[in-house]
């Protein structure tokens, strides 16, 4: 019964092996659906995983303001960083008021793995005005006068905004 099957094996001079598509990354922050007002976030996945022990894997983002990817605000291939996890912090600010979709997929020497679900994250606009010196004193002023504040005896009011968005403010 089993003397075809020796005889056939004892005629294979070689077996290649086939590559392993690494598995799709796991988006792991800014979880989906985030409402943040950081302009530049982190994107941080979870590594892919590969059979393939030896292989280097890399990995390729989307970033687009459309769900279908279809204009591409970061196009990006970056190599793996040490496990867990892998990120890519933007340098460029995203726009507020606008909701972007994200993802992310391995690639080996070989070949590209699934791409990971898709996330979204809102960027919501943020004004934090704070002032700085806590009082300013013009002295007694009367309807209709001014005062030069570029006199050095006058302090300056220092206001900060911390916000992302430019504002105007006018005293």
């Amino acid at each position: 019964c089993y003397s075809n099957i020796d005889q056939n094996l004892s005629l294979i001079d070689n077996i290649t092996l086939l590559n392993s598509v690494p598995s799709a990354p796991l988006l792991q922050t800014p979880t989906n659906g985030s409402n943040i007002t950081n302009r530049t976030p982190e994107l941080v996945w979870i590594n892919s995983t590969d059979l393939d022990a030896s292989d280097n894997l890399s990995y390729r983002l989307y970033v687009s303001n459309s769900s279908d990817f279809a204009v591409l605000t970061v196009n990006t291939s970056l190599a793996e960083a040490s496990a867990p996890n892998s990120s890519f912090l933007l340098t460029n600010d995203l726009e507020v008021g606008t909701t972007y979709y994200w993802k992310v997929r391995a690639t080996d020497a070989e070949e590209e793995g699934a791409w990971s679900n898709t996330s979204s994250l809102n960027i919501l606009s943020l004004v934090d005005v704070q002032l700085l010196v806590s009082s300013v004193d013009f002295g007694s002023l009367g309807p209709k006068t001014s005062v030069n504040t570029t006199d050095p005896s006058y302090a300056a009011i220092e206001i900060s905004n911390q916000g992302n968005v430019p504002i105007t403010i006018q005293i």
